[in-house]
């Protein structure tokens, strides 16, 4: 109807050939991506800022508070004020002492959110910064946030067997997604990755692999596998990496119970792209669950 508010989660892809803005835009951190497809950063970051650069002055931005791309795209339009989620400077919504925030005002407990990783935290507080420019209900936020169980290939919980717990993060496409599932825990990790390269810099993922002293071992799979762990281990990763020969799921998956103990988290976050071994993400992920769940 008229008065419905649609939310929609756009692609580069998506966004390429935008001639229209959303009246709301969020704009999260932005790393780069699909260089295989887009013919270099600049084009890829110019195709997500059409979420943006029609705006009128009627709009609003929210957008990342330190990620250099995120502002960028903040600013291809003088439409509005775009202002920064995640720091009490720009009057959004923000954590202290385990709360959101607006202002000097208590929304409600970060617990209301049952999603892992600081990354959620940050991406809860630009969701609560765009609904409060549409509702002023503290109370349904918190509702909203108690009732989100997350969705499906972004850090899904599986299932617990033999006190492991088995997480489905497939929609992790891109290096920094990996990271962000990397930090999201502090027991032993085993990660599985890998897939098709999609010309992107994995200079980051090295570096968090060398800081996580939890990441007890890499299983990386796929067409990018040995150009992948010649990378790492030139980047001085010192964590047992095993180059997988294996080409399905159900064995991938086999590798990693073999190598988990109880208290571990076994988690599917490639880092790259799915097509060399499955048809999409979605496949990836969804062969990843019916295997962990049969065990």
């Amino acid at each position: 109807e008229p008065d419905h508010i649609v939310v929609f989660e756009m692609s580069s892809f998506q966004l390429w050939d935008l001639e229209k803005s959303p009246h709301g835009a969020v704009v999260l951190m932005i790393e780069q991506d699909h260089l295989n497809v887009h013919a270099g950063p600049s084009d890829y970051v110019g195709a997500k800022a059409n979420i943006r650069r029609y705006q009128t002055a009627d709009d609003f931005c929210v957008y990342h508070p330190t990620n250099a791309f995120s502002a960028e795209i903040a600013r291809s339009s003088n439409a509005n004020h775009p202002v920064r989620y995640g720091i009490p400077d720009d009057g959004q919504v923000y954590v202290k002492d385990g709360m959101f925030y607006k202002g000097e005002t208590p929304i409600c407990s970060t617990d209301a959110l049952h999603l892992p990783g600081q990354h959620n935290i940050e991406n809860a507080c630009a969701a609560i910064s765009a609904a409060l420019h549409v509702v002023d209900d503290y109370s349904s936020i918190e509702a909203g946030l108690r009732s989100f169980e997350g969705l499906p290939h972004r850090l899904e919980l599986v299932r617990e067997l033999d006190g492991v717990r088995y997480y489905n993060d497939s929609f992790s496409s891109a290096p920094g997604a990996t990271v962000a599932a990397i930090k999201s825990f502090t027991v032993p990790e085993i990660i599985i990755l890998g897939g098709i390269d999609k010309g992107a810099d994995f200079t980051d993922l090295a570096e968090t692999f060398k800081a996580a002293q939890n990441v007890k071992q890499l299983i990386v799979v796929g067409e990018i596998r040995q150009q992948l762990a010649e990378f790492l281990v030139g980047h001085d990763v010192t964590q047992p990496i095993e180059v997988s020969e294996v080409r399905t799921m159900e064995a991938i998956v086999a590798r990693a119970r073999g190598y988990a103990e109880p208290g571990d988290v076994v988690i599917l976050s490639p880092g790259c792209a799915s097509f060399d071994m499955f048809r999409d993400f979605y496949d990836r992920g969804d062969q990843f669950r019916s295997i962990v769940q049969g065990l």
